[in-house]
Parts: structure tokens; sequence; C-alpha cells
């Protein structure tokens, strides 16, 4: 399963995340949604997930922040770790105050 995360900046960088069964049909997704962060398509994006078939999610494109896909075998927001981008800062500055 390959997951797509997508972080949302106007509803307090929220992150929402999709599944797919193929590495194919994630790429596809993901430049899409990256097409969207480039400013292609600032209206109404719907996704659906394929893990979960009845979850589904609508956004503004333009409230598109970050997109990120991970493979199989990773930390995703369903897992114990905070999901995308801000897991790599936040243990960072879990390390951070360690030192302290």
């Amino acid at each position: 399963m390959y997951t797509i995360e997508v972080t949302l900046k106007s509803i307090s960088s929220t992150t929402v995340s999709v599944q797919r069964k193929e590495l194919d049909d994630a790429k596809v997704l993901y430049g899409e949604l990256l097409a969207t962060l480039r400013g292609e398509n600032g209206g109404l994006v719907e996704l659906t997930c394929e893990d979960q078939e009845d979850k589904k999610v609508a956004f503004l494109g333009a409230d598109v922040m970050a997109v990120q896909m991970t493979g199989k075998g990773r930390a995703t927001s369903s897992g114990r770790r905070p999901p995308g981008f801000l897991a790599a800062e936040l243990e960072g500055d879990d390390k951070k105050d360690g030192e302290d």
C-alpha cells in the first residue's frame, strides 16, 4: 500500500491521507497533486482511498501546502509517528530538547 499525504494550510496545517494499492497509481495521484500545488488547479479536489473504500475527502486545491508519498512498510498517519513532513522536524526538536 502506498500513502499520499496532503497538508492543507487553511485548516491549521491539517494532513489528510489516502492509499493506493499500486505504485503507478500512487505516482499518478502524486503528480496530479503536485500540479495542484503549482497552482494549476485551485478548485475542488476530491480523493478516495483504496484501502478504506468508504473513505473520501474533498478540499480546495488552493489550500494544498505540501504533498508526500510514502511506500510500503513506512510509518504513515495511522502509525505512531506524526504524519508527513512534520515528523522529521518534531523528531529533531525532541533531540534538541534532550541536549539542554
